[in-house]
């Protein structure tokens, strides 16, 4: 269940109410006005100014369209900010377009943004180690995938994916 915490709302209320009584207590009804114009006005501000922060039982922020903070990106997109993500965990989603083994027993997996076809190079690779190679290979051509891995270096026109792990 959302829980939701108002940031300093509480003691703005209680210090409002404490000045309006305090107001009352005056026979000046000009003063009275005043104060209270002041009050409401402030208050206004203060509760358009003053964040709420939603969180879950956890303490895990809920973001309002249903998606995780951390959500997947595109080739595309990973492309277009290479150099801004490199050496940072990304999430990606992407179409498999088929592995390929190397010498020293790694693996690496092609991606794009839609199916393969014809002859294209990829601009997007995951390098699996010798560890991960299965997992891999088992990923089929044409299949979506989704990665959560760290951004490498732009080498051979492909961005390369260090570490990465297969979320779906």
């Amino acid at each position: 269940m959302p829980t939701v915490h108002f940031t300093y709302l509480s003691s703005f209320s209680a210090l409002y109410l404490v000045i309006t009584l305090i107001t009352f207590k005056f026979k000046s009804k000009k003063i009275m006005r005043n104060l209270f114009i002041t009050g409401a006005v402030a208050f206004g501000l203060f509760l358009t100014a003053c964040s709420a922060d939603v969180t879950t039982e956890n303490g895990e922020p809920i973001v309002e369209n249903g998606e995780s903070e951390s959500t997947s990106m595109t080739c595309a997109e990973l492309e277009a900010q290479a150099s801004d993500l490199e050496g940072k965990e990304i999430t990606i989603k992407a179409i498999c377009w088929g592995s390929s083994n190397k010498l020293d027993g790694d693996v690496s997996v092609n991606l794009g943004d839609n199916k393969l076809e014809g002859m294209q190079q990829a601009h997007v690779v995951a390098n699996f180690s010798a560890d991960n190679a299965e997992v891999a290979k088992a990923i089929e051509k044409d299949a979506e995938v989704t990665i959560k891995a760290t951004v490498g270096k732009v080498d051979y026109g492909a961005v390369q994916l260090n570490n990465p792990e297969i979320v779906k």
